[in-house]
């Protein structure tokens, strides 16, 4: 473990390594397995921490897509309690009340969170959208006490506050569709559209209860400032010049490929 953490720190920096001592010791006991996840996320920087944590406030959100990878590798480590609760539980768990649509009736009095000019354009097509996907809300049990953010933001309290849980039918996919809708930008992408980002578990008891498999190839981790390249890898970027972008230590990522410069 020990070993594995000075790879980090050397590569991520300190903070990052702390970080990553706290909040992984599970994945820890596979040696070698938390560096090759984040080699497989991140182009090293040992600016990590600073940028997604001070500057962005995004730990929870890549502590939660590590763990989305590490269970890839040992499904048997999924927290089987957590598995055998229903998604209201979750939800309740995490603050929130989970309910799920059948009926236009169901979804329309939904309406009243959500400022004019802000519902979702699911108020406007509401059979069609029953019939392509199936439609839940996860409605904050102190809604009525939080405050519309200044500025707002696609993932602050407010904006996820009452948010619309959308898996298509046909692929899988998920949206989950924020308070706000079309005033912040990827507003059909809250938290990534990762369940696990409302509760951990969340994902998988989806699929146990209901029998939804999402399609988890969807899931994204979006930090401001980076760019991937074809393999889904993050770098951070200096600047960019016509879709030409400059990062760390000589990188240069150009329509996907990744090029390092001595």
């Amino acid at each position: 473990m020990d070993k594995e953490l000075k790879k980090i720190k050397k590569l991520f920096g300190e903070k990052f390594a702390q970080w990553c001592r706290d909040k992984f010791p599970t994945i820890l006991n596979y040696d070698g397995e938390l560096l090759e996840i984040l080699l497989k996320l991140f182009h090293p920087t040992k600016t990590l921490w600073e940028e997604i944590a001070e500057r962005q406030g995004l730990q929870e959100a890549l502590e939660e897509r590590v763990y989305v990878e590490f269970y890839k590798m040992h499904p048997q480590e999924q927290d089987e309690t957590a598995v055998a609760k229903t998604p209201e539980e979750l939800c309740d768990e995490a603050g929130y009340e989970l309910i799920k649509c059948e009926t236009v009736e169901d979804v329309e009095r939904f309406k009243k969170y959500y400022l004019p000019d802000e519902e979702l354009c699911t108020f406007n097509d509401v059979a069609w959208r029953l019939e392509q996907c199936v439609v839940f809300f996860a409605v904050r049990k102190d809604v009525d006490e939080i405050e519309r953010g200044n500025p707002p933001k696609r993932d602050d309290e407010y904006g996820t506050s009452v948010m619309s849980l959308q898996f298509d039918k046909t692929t899988g996919r998920l949206s989950i569709k924020n308070r706000y809708n079309h005033t912040v930008i990827d507003c059909d992408a809250t938290l990534d559209n990762d369940l696990e980002n409302i509760a951990p578990g969340l994902t998988k008891s989806f699929e146990t209860h209901y029998g939804i498999k999402e399609n988890q190839e969807e899931r994204r981790l979006e930090i401001d400032g980076t760019v991937k390249d074809d393999e889904g890898r993050i770098y951070f970027y200096n600047y960019e010049i016509d879709g030409v972008y400059y990062c760390e230590d000589n990188v240069v990522i150009k329509d996907g490929k990744a090029t390092q410069y001595s």
